[in-house]
């Protein structure tokens, strides 16, 4: 006979709270912190996160690599004030895909951040809200070099398509 998990029964479902609600919950919040607890000048969060790089290899069923994902150093950070303010930023150093299915390739990278001055990032993205509400949003892009690759773009469509149904399982190796 099968059995049945008891936890899996007693679960209670998840609180779900609506939009009102939820900033009832958040302006509470804040009285509470702005009257008993903390000054204005005090900070509720301040969170760094940094991954120096990043490598993606993607391989097809039968482990013929595609392509090469390469991110350099990935750095955000949040930091908010009992007064409401925050500040948010994220940035990413450099970007690049490199094409594995193309033989004999003259342009073995298809995609990939041109750096102009030292320093530069390929992305970056910073959000500010001061405490009287004013919002900022700042957001760059660097100049990527892309290069078209039909053989890489046909690969990628056969991978997806087949992700879709599950592996071939004629084509897996013992």
């Amino acid at each position: 006979g099968g059995s049945k998990s008891a936890s899996s029964d007693d679960e209670e479902p998840p609180t779900v709270l609506s939009v009102e609600e939820m900033k009832q919950l958040e302006a509470a919040t804040m009285e509470v912190a702005e009257s008993e607890v903390l000054s204005k000048e005090s900070k509720m969060y301040d969170i760094q996160f940094v991954l120096k790089s990043f490598h993606v290899n993607l391989t097809s069923y039968n482990y013929n690599s595609l392509a090469v994902l390469t991110m350099g150093t990935a750095a955000t950070s949040f930091s908010a004030n009992a007064d409401g303010s925050y500040h948010f930023d994220f940035a990413l150093a450099s970007l690049s895909i490199h094409d594995k299915t193309t033989p004999n390739s003259l342009f073995g990278t298809v995609l990939q951040n041109q750096v102009t001055v030292k320093g530069d990032k390929a992305f970056s993205l910073q959000l500010d809200k001061s405490k009287q509400g004013d919002q900022t949003l700042h957001v760059q892009l660097s100049t990527f070099e892309a290069i078209a690759s039909p053989t890489l773009f046909r690969d990628l469509k056969r991978f997806f398509i087949a992700s879709q149904d599950g592996p071939p399982v004629d084509k897996l190796k013992a």
